[in-house]
């Protein structure tokens, strides 16, 4: 027997599993989107059970103990689901007994298959459930897991999309830890379904053959629950009622020139007054000082200088350091200049550096230093330092910064 095969090592898998379960769902008091994701861990840990009483030779043995409800392999997709719109909108999605039915079916229909007398259930299973009802479930499996990974991807789309539009401090609410339990889950329907193709085309997969399928189920119950207690009661931003939500990225390519002037009056409008320099700035509230709506704000941003509203607001924030970092007079420390600006935090700060000025503070610092020791600054001499180069100039023909 392969340690994959082992039934200590499933048996740890599966109780581990419920102990992470009941972790996650202490959590959940001060984060709701874990009462999902605790349930989701709990549903795999229990998938293992009858693999762990299978190595252990317990069916051949015990043979009543043939068709034990405990899996619910298509609750996991609408699991998935609830996870990411919980986390997105801050609430469940309406008509859940419709999305876990199947769920319901499945287990209803286990649990009379259990209760069948020996030997008429050996029968059943042989004649009946292993070429008909069995093909039939793994089918609808595959399908629900397909249809609602997609869903709960889409769900982030559209999420990570609304905090792009409606942050200034987008940066401070990374998802990587969500993405990355999309990632695993992803993963396990890819495999489960090469195994399921193999297992009906090639030839049919015994416990032993589905071996690292049901590892994979193991590390993952692991990954799940880990991720989730990492994340703790971490709270993000949701999408409200009546808020722009953008499906998908902004397209590419010249704007209507209404957009265009609009935005950069509204661009020069914000440098101004100084208002990109409040750290927790949004999209709501700048809409207020320019006296519209947020969807409106919203459109004329995107469509007039091809930025999300969190990319306008931090190239203005890295616009604000650069022109500090050019004052010879200037001396305080490159990050002070930044929480100047409004960012709200280091990492935040140095990312949007990068990527708008391709170049370190302290190089921009330098090459000025350099500068103002043999040349007067000047117009020109202001342009040689410009770290934003021609990007700086397309953004101005189109209105971004001024």
């Amino acid at each position: 027997m392969s340690i994959a095969t082992s039934p200590v090592l499933l048996a740890a898998f599966v109780l581990n599993g419920l102990i992470l379960g009941a972790i996650l769902a202490r959590a959940a008091r001060s984060a709701p989107a874990l009462r999902w994701l605790a349930i989701l861990v709990v549903v795999l840990a229990l998938r293992l059970v009858p693999y762990a009483i299978g190595f252990t030779g317990a069916y051949d043995r015990w043979r009543w103990l043939t068709f034990l409800p405990v899996d619910a392999t298509l609750a996991l997709g609408p699991l998935l689901w609830c996870y990411l719109t919980v986390l997105a909108r801050g609430e469940a999605p309406r008509r859940l007994a419709l999305h876990f039915t199947p769920v319901f079916v499945q287990l209803g229909y286990q649990a009379l298959a259990f209760l069948i007398p020996q030997p008429a259930k050996g029968q059943y299973y042989q004649h009946v459930h292993l070429p008909f009802i069995e093909p039939i479930g793994l089918v609808l499996v595959l399908v629900s897991l397909v249809a609602y990974t997609i869903a709960a991807w889409r769900m982030f789309r559209t999420w990570q999309c609304w905090m792009d539009d409606n942050l200034g401090n987008r940066e401070e609410f990374r998802c990587d830890l969500v993405r990355a339990v999309l990632v695993a889950l992803t993963v396990v329907v890819v495999l489960g379904f090469a195994f399921a193709v193999r297992h009906a085309t090639i030839a049919p997969l015994n416990y032993a053959g589905r071996a690292p399928l049901i590892v994979l189920y193991g590390v993952l119950v692991y990954a799940l629950g880990i991720i989730g207690i990492v994340q703790g009661g971490r709270t993000f931003p949701v999408i409200a009622d009546g808020e722009p939500v953008r499906a998908e990225p902004q397209r590419r390519g010249r704007p209507p020139n209404d957009y265009e002037q609009l935005s950069g009056e509204w661009t020069s409008r914000v440098r101004e007054n100084g208002w990109h320099r409040d750290p927790t700035l949004t999209l709501a509230k700048l809409s207020l000082q320019l006296n519209t709506s947020p969807r409106t704000a919203s459109r004329v941003i995107r469509e007039g200088s091809g930025l999300t509203f969190h990319g306008f607001i931090n190239r203005l924030r890295v616009e604000d350091v650069v022109q500090r970092l050019q004052d010879p007079a200037e001396r305080r420390s490159t990050l002070q200049l930044a929480l100047d600006a409004g960012f709200s935090s280091k990492a935040s700060y140095l990312r949007a550096f990068r990527e708008y000025t391709g170049r370190t503070a302290s190089a921009i610092r330098q090459q000025r230093d350099d500068l103002t020791t043999s040349v007067p600054i000047s117009e020109g001499s202001q342009n040689a330092i410009n770290p934003f180069g021609q990007k700086l100039a397309t953004s101005e023909a189109h209105g971004r910064v001024g």
